[in-house]
């Protein structure tokens, strides 16, 4: 349906077989024209395997273990789009969780059900229409034994077509027999502006900070909401402590390495240090 459609749906839903009949329901508009749809993809991104599903039963996707995904992008009369080279994005969660809002106003609070705890994002290549991935899971899971969920979004090279899809039959918990024994954080090179930056060169007030990052575990870039975050801070200073998890961009095809461009805020004149914090998935972390 149209914008317009859904906003005049949203005001009949509002007020149907409610008591609540405040006029103030009915005071939003739409500003923009009403006949526009949104631009849902016209592709369909859709599994093939996911490792370790045997017939019916569902795979499982454990702490510190790596799962592959094999999947095929298919057009509108559900045959495979081989002419779709591109770029598929991944974006695991873990299990659905139950949500409540805070209450604001004082008028009762909401509940809702929704994946809140993203897992790992990253990046493909598709070609001809497959792709394979492979996803490393953090130790840092629910251990719940629920179902997790894998959204993916494709995009052709020349950004003309896109698919989008998901896959929710495997299930979060337990850890993995061969999780790796490694005890190092991640490796970090970094610079400001420039390659040939060295310690105590001087830079413009609004430096931009390039990072590159690697592990053979992977690059923790959700954080999972318990201090893992990728953080860059500026003279130990909490103004100026910068979380950078989204700013991180993964190599295509390759887990284990991305790299980081993020413009700091406005310096004062005069020296300043910079410290910068990155963790792996197994909960090791380096500092540079």
């Amino acid at each position: 349906s149209t914008i317009g459609d859904a906003v005049r749906k949203a005001k009949v839903t509002l007020i149907s077989g409610s008591s609540d009949l405040s006029e103030n329901k009915l005071q939003y508009i739409l500003l923009g024209d009403p006949a526009l749809r949104l631009k849902v993809p016209e592709y369909d991104v859709v599994i093939d395997r996911f490792s370790g599903q045997e017939g019916s039963d569902r795979a499982v996707a454990s702490a510190g273990g790596k799962i592959t995904v094999e999947g095929h992008i298919r057009d509108s009369k559900g045959t495979k789009a081989v002419n779709f080279d591109g770029v598929v994005m991944p974006t695991m969660f873990d299990y659905e969780q139950e949500i409540v809002t805070k209450d604001n106003t004082g008028l009762g609070a909401y509940t809702y059900r929704a994946h809140k705890s993203k897992l790992y994002s990253g990046s493909d290549s598709v070609v001809a229409g497959s792709f394979s991935l492979t996803i490393p899971v953090p130790m840092v899971i629910s251990y719940s034994d629920a179902a997790g969920l894998l959204n993916l979004y494709a995009v052709t090279h020349d950004g003309k077509s896109s698919a989008q899809g998901r896959y929710d039959e495997f299930i979060i918990g337990g850890t993995s027999p061969d999780i790796s024994d490694d005890k190092r954080g991640p490796e970090i090179k970094m610079y400001l502006n420039k390659p040939a930056f060295r310690d105590g060169d001087e830079v413009n007030a609004a430096p931009c900070l390039s990072v590159e990052l690697s592990d053979i575990d992977g690059i923790n870039t959700v954080g999972s909401g318990i201090g893992h975050d990728i953080v860059a801070i500026v003279d130990n200073d909490a103004a100026y402590t910068f979380n950078l998890n989204g700013s991180f961009v993964s190599s295509v095809g390759d887990y284990t390495s991305g790299r980081i461009a993020f413009p700091l805020a406005q310096l004062p004149a005069g020296e300043h240090t910079l410290l910068l914090r990155a963790w792996d998935l197994l909960n090791n972390s380096s500092t540079a």
